[in-house]
């Protein structure tokens, strides 16, 4: 039996590594919009890597404010969206898919940012910051995977669909407002859950964390089960968290 087990843990940690190993950066809704400080609605202007806030969908972003992101300005052989070829072809494996599109000056693009200076500790360390206000809330830190582009009533995103394989500009399977409403269920979760734990009392808190520990919500499961702690995990998840972290990324964005 012990054997069994033995060989079943292993085989299970060679196709973890196997599979991690071609993982390339690919948008995750659940993901970005948890560790996002900010989800914004942003226009593009006739300068690149700059953008306008329209609307924000978490944190304190403005409408009308400008913000940069460097890593989103095209190079001079990016094509619009609109060059694409649509339908079924949009989706072939062509390099060339795989570059930041050219965004025309009004074009509209929803980001999943992470403020710097939330990562940093001190007043001086804010005064020394020069580079970038913004880094990806992508969980492997690529910018270009935290980025949904708009276009008519369709949504474009970077996403790995073959492992091994490029991560290329693809046709997301959903609806803007599908997406607003995930992200707006993902932002209460997170209020939800960092109310529940301030929660003085181990017992009150333990109890209403243990509802979200199914939660198809990953990063909020993951959350609720961080918080109950080792003794208060059921059994069988103790065991099974410990493999399903790298895959639920994975399987999120297919």
């Amino acid at each position: 039996m012990r054997s069994r087990l033995a060989l079943i843990i292993l085989t299970v940690a060679v196709l973890l590594h196997s599979a991690s190993a071609g993982i390339r950066p690919s948008f995750a809704l659940d993901y970005s919009s948890w560790h996002a400080t900010d989800v914004v609605v942003v226009m593009a202007t006739d300068k690149g890597g700059s953008f306008v806030v329209v609307e924000s969908l978490k944190g304190n972003l403005l409408p009308g404010e400008v913000i940069q992101i460097p890593e989103l300005q095209p190079d001079k052989n990016a094509r619009p969206i609109a060059d694409y070829p649509q339908g079924l072809l949009f989706g072939k494996n062509d390099i060339r898919n795989g570059r930041v599109p050219k965004q025309t000056a009004g074009s509209q693009l929803i980001l999943f940012l992470k403020s710097m200076l939330v990562n940093a500790t001190t007043a001086d360390t804010r005064q020394q910051l020069t580079g970038p206000a913004w880094e990806s809330a992508d969980p492997m830190q690529h910018m270009k995977a935290s980025v949904v582009w708009l276009y008519g009533e369709k949504l474009y995103a970077f996403r790995q669909l073959v492992n091994p394989g490029a991560s290329l500009l693809r046709l997301l399977e959903m609806q803007e407002a599908k997406l607003r409403a995930t992200v707006s269920e993902i932002v209460t979760t997170q209020q939800q859950l960092i109310q529940i734990s301030q929660i003085a009392d181990p017992r009150q808190r333990s109890e209403a964390l243990k509802p979200y520990v199914l939660l198809k919500i990953f990063p909020a499961s993951r959350f609720a089960l961080d918080e109950l702690g080792s003794a208060e995990r059921p059994p069988c998840l103790r065991f099974v968290e410990c493999w399903m972290t790298p895959l639920s990324l994975h399987s999120e964005q297919s």
